[in-house]
């Protein structure tokens, strides 16, 4: 044992350890013992964002998302970056992970994915960590293609021409449907769940990648394309 340090001061880095080589059962037996460093930052990991990866590994997709937030709010607080674009990454690999498990959620849990992926590869690439960034980005893609992949599975229709979808995203394509139908950043919000603030986020982006600077443009161009 270091001077100044307990054994269990090393140990969410044991645990990490055996989570990349997949040792799921060997992580759990450190869990505990790890909790105790939850509230503290350790060379910059946060054990907190540790259990959170064990968590989503089990599917408790609540503790995962709960052990996330705190270990990015404490990174935040130490003014972590490196540690921040892992949490969020974490984050989006957790939120990937449970879409997969629950398709009926999957709209929604995509643009989870998208939002902090977005974040991870901001900072990754900040940092000059090419890999990582890279990663965030392979992430975002898988989860932006999920919903359209389930509908195709499905048979409820054939998928969109990319010429006419213009990058958009599945999650872009929802919110512009709902700008046809006439409907606020308050009221799409409350349709697919999600803030005004991030409604609105999505509408900017769809007048960027549709060359368009109203609604009613937009609403025409989906109309007139037959996306609604």
């Amino acid at each position: 044992t270091p001077v100044g340090f307990a054994a269990d001061f090393y140990l969410p880095f044991v645990a990490e350890g055996w989570l990349v080589s997949g040792n799921l059962e060997a992580a759990l037996k450190l869990a505990e013992r790890i909790r105790a460093w939850c509230d503290r930052q350790y060379y910059g990991v946060s054990a907190a964002r540790i259990l959170g990866v064990i968590a989503a590994a089990q599917g408790r997709w609540t503790d995962a998302q709960s052990h996330l937030a705190a270990a990015l709010e404490l990174c935040r607080r130490a003014g972590s970056r490196p540690e921040q674009a892992c949490i969020l990454l974490a984050q989006g690999q957790a939120a990937l992970a449970q879409a997969h498990a629950m398709p009926a959620r999957a709209s929604v849990l995509v643009d989870d994915v998208e939002r902090v992926t977005e974040e991870a590869e901001q900072l990754f690439t900040a940092l000059e960590r090419q890999t990582q960034a890279a990663r965030a980005a392979a992430l975002r893609a898988e989860a932006m293609a999920l919903p359209q992949q389930a509908a195709t599975s499905a048979g409820s229709k054939q998928p969109i021409d990319p010429a006419v979808l213009k990058g958009l995203t599945p999650r872009e394509l929802e919110v512009l449907q709902q700008v046809a139908e006439g409907k606020t950043d308050k009221e799409i919000a409350e349709v697919l769940v999600i803030s005004p603030r991030t409604a609105n986020r999505h509408i900017a982006n769809i007048f960027l990648k549709l060359d368009v600077t109203t609604r009613a443009a937009a609403a025409a161009y989906a109309i007139r394309n037959r996306l609604v």
